[in-house]
């Protein structure tokens, strides 16, 4: 009997349509909460995660730093770097949320074609049934109802930055909402193990 040769690899070429090639191509890279945090540790003084970040107010830091270094001997140096330790330890709190509000940023110019497209689909193929008790939540905002399918889609587990991506409305929008729902009951507060990212849970819509 002769042995049959098999193949050792298979090699698969695979070719994205032009406009999505283009549309996957200008997505930048996103930042990291871990590495905003390294930052914040080691120069954190020095304003630094606030450049990486793209927040205001790293000069700010720099010269609050300097120039308390150099009225310190002067005793009143102790009053700027008092303030920049405690500006510091103040910005370690809110550094997951400007890591989510960069990777919206970055993420939305590629979203926008996605979301144009989607308006296209007939409502009924597109939109999810919803349980009886949420769907009665939701009420005539299209607001909410918009959060609701992102919340679907998403397994029941919704960031504010996924609801902006979603429904195309600014951070404080959305954030005001989602909490319209938790003070109605119907929505649950939580934090992503590891970021510490504010997250809403849809109870009735977790998988």
């Amino acid at each position: 009997m002769t042995e049959k040769e098999s193949p050792t690899g298979v090699t698969v070429n695979v070719t994205l349509p032009a406009h999505q090639a283009e549309q996957y191509a200008h997505i930048p890279e996103l930042k990291s909460t871990g590495f905003a945090y390294l930052i914040w540790a080691f120069a954190g003084f020095l304003g630094a995660h606030r450049f990486y970040l793209g927040r205001p107010h790293g000069v700010t830091m720099l010269i609050l730093l300097f120039g308390g270094l150099i009225t310190l001997p002067f005793v009143i140096g102790l009053v700027p770097l008092l303030i920049l330790g405690i500006w510091v330890l103040v910005d370690a709190v809110a550094i997951p949320r400007w890591v989510e509000e960069s990777r919206a940023a970055a993420l939305a110019p590629a979203a926008a074609p996605v979301m144009q497209s989607r308006q296209t689909v007939p409502a009924a193929a597109q939109t999810p049934a919803l349980p009886p008790a949420v769907a009665a939540a939701a009420g005539t905002g299209s607001l909410r109802i918009q959060l609701l399918k992102a919340a679907v889609e998403k397994g029941g587990v919704l960031t504010v930055t996924e609801g902006v991506i979603a429904t195309g409305k600014t951070f404080k929008e959305v954030e005001a909402c989602l909490n319209r729902m938790v003070d109605s009951g119907y929505v649950d507060i939580d934090n992503r193990p590891g970021s510490g990212v504010v997250t809403y849970v849809f109870t009735e819509l977790r998988d």
